[in-house]
Parts: C-alpha cells; sequence; structure tokens
C-alpha cells in the first residue's frame, strides 16, 4: 500500500517493470500519481503485453484508489524530479520531465472515478491503438504525434496539447472544450457526435495545481502552410480577457465543418440544428491564411489527404469580407449553396458542392477557380 496526506503532493512510479496484486492501493486524495519508465521505452496503458516496455496494465490502474480519495492528476510517461524539497504543485515549479519513448493507449481506459485530469508526457508519439478513453481532461507534450482517435473517446476537456514535430489529433463522442495552447504541425479535433458542440476557451481546472483559471488564451498553433480542422456540429466561442484566442496557420487552411450533414451559415446567427460561423470564430482566425475552407474537411483519422464535404448545405447569411484573412474561400456541401448576404474580396472561390447560387450584385470575387458543383 502507498499511501499520502490529503491534498498532498505526489506518488511517482518509476521503473520499467512494474507489477501489482488486486490487494495493492495506491492513495493520495487530490494528489498527484506519476507511472514511468526508468529507461527510453514505450509506456503502454491499458494492454496486456510487457515485452520490451513497460506495461500498465489493468490491475495497476485499478490499484489507484477512487472516489474521494482518488488522486486529481494521473501522469503517463513522465515523472517530476523531487530536489531541495522542491514540489510539484506550487507556482513556477518544475514540470515533469517526459522519459517514455513513447505512450501507446492499448485497451480502454475509464478514468472517470480514478482522476480528473490524464497528463500524457513522450520523448515520441502518443498514440491510441485501442481506447476508448473516458476521462474529464486531457493535455500533454509529445515528440512526434499526439493521436488519440477512437471515435468512442469521452474527452470533456483538453488543457494544452503539443506535438513537437507532429500533428495533434483528437476525436471525441461527447463535446469537447478546447483550454489553453495547442500546437503541432497540424491540428485536428472532432466531436464526433450528432448535435455535439466544440468550444474554444473557457475555464481551465489546472489540475497540478487545483487552481482555476477563468478564460485563459486558447491559440491553436499550426506549422507554415499547415491546416487547423474543427469539426463539430456547433462550434462555440469563449472570449479570452486576457489575450484574444487565434487560430494561426500562416499560408495554410482552416477547415470548419459539421460531422452531421446539416446546414452551415456562414456569418449567421445561431440556430438550432445547423453549424453557424459567426463573425466572432472569424475573427479568431489569424489573418494571412491560404485557405478558408466551409462545410467540409481531410478527415485525418480516416487517412484521408484532401477534404470531402460533411454539410448539406450552405447559406452565406451574413456580409463576409474575406480580404486579408484568406486568399482562397473553399466551400463544400453535399446540397445546394444559397446566399443572402454579398462576400467581398474574395481572391479565389472553389469548390465542391451541390447547385451553387451567388448571385448578390455587391459580390467581390476576383476568380472561380476549382469549382464542381453538381
Amino acid at each position: 500500500t502507498l499511501a499520502g496526506t490529503n491534498g498532498g503532493d505526489s506518488i511517482s512510479l518509476v521503473a520499467d517493470r512494474m507489477t501489482a496484486t488486486a490487494a495493492s492501493t495506491i492513495t493520495i486524495p487530490f494528489g498527484i500519481v506519476e507511472l514511468a519508465p526508468f529507461s527510453a521505452i514505450n509506456e503502454s496503458v491499458a494492454g496486456t503485453n510487457a515485452t520490451g516496455q513497460l506495461l500498465v496494465d489493468a490491475t495497476l490502474l485499478a490499484d489507484i484508489s477512487g472516489g474521494s480519495n482518488a488522486p486529481r492528476l494521473l501522469t503517463i510517461g513522465g515523472y517530476t524530479t523531487l530536489l531541495n524539497g522542491t514540489v510539484r504543485d506550487v507556482p513556477n515549479a518544475a514540470p515533469p520531465v517526459a522519459s517514455a519513448s513513447g505512450v501507446t493507449l492499448d485497451g480502454p481506459l475509464n478514468l472517470t472515478t480514478r482522476t480528473t485530469a490524464l497528463e500524457l508526457l513522450a520523448n515520441g508519439p502518443v498514440t491510441e491503438p485501442g481506447g476508448p478513453l473516458s476521462v474529464t481532461s486531457v493535455f500533454g507534450i509529445s515528440r512526434g504525434a499526439f493521436s488519440l482517435t477512437n471515435p468512442a473517446n469521452a474527452i470533456a476537456q483538453t488543457q494544452g496539447i503539443t506535438a513537437a514535430g507532429g500533428d495533434v489529433v483528437l476525436v471525441d463522442s461527447v463535446s469537447l472544450t478546447l483550454v489553453g495552447p495547442h500546437t503541432g504541425n497540424n491540428l485536428f479535433f472532432e466531436v464526433a457526435s450528432p448535435g455535439g458542440t466544440l468550444t474554444l476557451g473557457g475555464t481551465i481546472a489546472v489540475a497540478v495545481m487545483d487552481v482555476q483559471i477563468p478564460n485563459p488564451p486558447t491559440p491553436l498553433t499550426a506549422s507554415l502552410a499547415g491546416r487547423i480542422t474543427l469539426v463539430a456540429d456547433q462550434i462555440r466561442e469563449v472570449v479570452s480577457p486576457f489575450r484574444p484566442n487565434g487560430l494561426t496557420v500562416p499560408g495554410g487552411t482552416v477547415e470548419l465543418a459539421p460531422f452531421s450533414a446539416i446546414n452551415t451559415s456562414l456569418a449567421g446567427s445561431a440556430t438550432a440544428g445547423q453549424l453557424t460561423i459567426d463573425p466572432t470564430l472569424l475573427s479568431f482566425i489569424s489573418p494571412g491564411i491560404s485557405t478558408l475552407r466551409v462545410g467540409g474537411f481531410t478527415n485525418v483519422p480516416a487517412g484521408a489527404t484532401s477534404a470531402a464535404p460533411s454539410a448539406g448545405s450552405i447559406s452565406i447569411d451574413g456580409t463576409v469580407n474575406l480580404g486579408s484573412l484568406a486568399s482562397t474561400l473553399d466551400l463544400q456541401s453535399t446540397g445546394a449553396v444559397t446566399q443572402a448576404a454579398p462576400i467581398f474580396n474574395v481572391g479565389s472561390l472553389t469548390g465542391n458542392t451541390g447547385s451553387t447560387t451567388l448571385s448578390n450584385s455587391n459580390n467581390s470575387v476576383g476568380i472561380v477557380g476549382n469549382y464542381l458543383a453538381s
């Protein structure tokens, strides 16, 4: 039995092999549990194979006390080195260091009664061959991909994800809130459920220090000529008072699309049963992207390399002045495209849609590029 004090700092287990029995317990109410390898090997969570990797199996996970005795944070793949009495849950404390060469979620992982937050750290990729993962919050850092792609994942919030030299990909079955910075070559977030909501910004419950920060900045940053993809039947924004949120991908592409085959309203007002891309969301996008894609997306988890429509229709319900925001407006829909307001300063218009009627006399479009209307 390993026990920490109520609200105590952490229990750190570091070894290349860990074994546990059903009679074992790890108890640190509101504290932190860190499970990491000593050597630069892969860490498998909820798997069954211990050969050549650290296996954190179902028995070990079940030994972590739940309910009122549950830790507030479970860290996988890295640990905090305690020097000179330094503890982790104080402001400006040194963060944990990744020791695992990679982290794989190899089986179902339901942490809803075991911890509030899951931190994943690796000096290589973080991937999910198994799953699904159920937890309130996820955050972490990888070198290479940070990819949680099981469509049955149930994650309420991310608290910042960095994939150094790789893509961030997260697919969820429940409404998801992105809080804090998210950085990678390309970013992909999908709420794969009808009527689901993707929210940009909100209150973050900082698991490390057990405090809440209302509306911190939520910058989403992709590499030069990269791609940011947001897929959900509703996309909402919470404006940070500290610094504007932003979708930054210089010379790249921003894709905004519904999961279901519903209407996508561009510059309209929130209406039930449709995805509304309102002026606030458009203002989140940093100027200088190459393409603003509306109604379709590149389905990275399915292996797609090009975009396909998901929207059932598109309506341009408010004036859109593309200007310096993007050089190309790309419309993707399986059904009709209509407009009630003009589009201004569109350098190039492209698309893959049903019938398209853009007849407002105030439209300002430089060229019509590759546009397929069927």
